[in-house]
């Protein structure tokens, strides 16, 4: 429909901006900025052809590109906390620790003291410039305005990452997603939690499968780097590395029990869907029935299935090791 209004009338900025935020939602970022400008061609005067290209700017990472159109967006419209927001977002992801970041951010507050957008917005930025009990009652306020907002529980999810908190960042964005399933940031950042849970596991397998094959080394007489009483190393080596597949067992076990039913099955679901967390999930498992079948197998399987056990570790642990959160900040259900 808005691709057709355009057709009836190409010089319709607003018909424009709205296909441009169609983009956005749908996380065509690309077509979203190349529709934008063609809206600030339009209208140069009006903000929200140059909001709109921000918001596609960051979405393709450019930051300081989208740092240039949310100033002249802000320039356009000093008391639209629309404007102030997406400047603000900007700020956070170029110079949150600078004064203009929080001239930004209190600006943005004295317009809108009650949108959640806003005030979620706040709680990221006084976290990252060290004030988490700021950013805990920003949160709050949030919460209380607007407790099934989506952005809320995301930014709940994010202070909770950034605390080392995997449990409670799952918590925060399968509420989000509970609250709304379109809700792309927080899909992504769930995906990128889930998969940080089994790159740690894979980790700890492949850290394991070191110690353990030092310890069937000594035992199967293969000399190593060490002479005389090899009684201690080997016991040391075979209780440290249990206890790191130990570890590597439990991890995974213990974020999903410790998750509300509903979001332990949504965490399945999630997994289930994507290749490389299947991936990974399943080589994690052929590492652990490796190392127990070791327990019990014949000393001349011990090496083979070691190896199986560390080849797994490693594919488990490269299978999402190009998945990074570059996209915890970028991407909000901006209006």
């Amino acid at each position: 429909m808005l691709v057709a209004a355009l057709a009836a009338d190409p010089d319709d900025w607003r018909s424009s901006c709205l296909l441009a935020r169609a983009n956005l939602e749908l996380g065509d970022a690309k077509n979203a900025l190349d529709v934008a400008r063609r809206a600030i061609a339009l209208a140069p005067e009006q903000e929200w052809p140059h909001r709109l290209a921000s918001l596609a700017l960051s979405g393709q990472g450019k930051h300081k590109e989208a740092l240039v159109e949310a100033r002249a967006s802000a320039e356009r419209a000093p008391h639209s906390w629309q404007a102030l927001h997406t400047l603000s977002g900007c700020r956070l992801r170029t110079d949150a620790k600078s004064a203009e970041a929080w001239q930004t951010m209190t600006a943005m507050l004295a317009v809108a003291p009650d949108e959640p957008l806003a005030l979620t917005q706040a709680s990221r930025i006084l976290q990252v410039r060290g004030d988490s009990e700021g950013a805990q009652r920003a949160l709050a306020q949030a919460a209380a305005t607007d407790p099934t907002n989506p952005e809320v529980h995301n930014t709940r999810g994010l202070l909770a990452l950034q605390g080392k908190d995997s449990v409670g960042a799952l918590q925060g964005f399968g509420s989000a997603l509970a609250s709304d399933p379109r809700a792309r940031a927080a899909m992504v950042n769930f995906k990128i939690t889930l998969y940080g849970v089994v790159r740690r596991v894979s980790v700890g397998c492949f850290i394991g499968v070191a110690f353990i094959g030092r310890a069937i080394a000594s035992n199967s007489n293969v000399p190593i780097h060490t002479t005389g009483d090899l009684a201690a190393p080997r016991a040391a080596s075979a209780i440290l590395g249990a206890g790191i597949f130990l570890y590597a067992a439990v991890t995974i076990g213990r974020v999903l029990l410790q998750l509300e039913p509903n979001l332990r099955a949504a965490a399945r679901r999630v997994a289930l869907a994507d290749v490389r967390m299947c991936i990974s999930l399943g080589t994690v498992l052929v590492a652990s029935a490796c190392y127990i079948s070791a327990s019990f197998a014949p000393r001349s399987d011990l090496s083979a299935l070691i190896g199986v056990a560390a080849v797994s570790a490693l594919v488990g642990f490269y299978a999402n090791k190009g998945v990074r959160p570059r996209f915890m900040r970028l991407f909000s259900r901006r209006r």
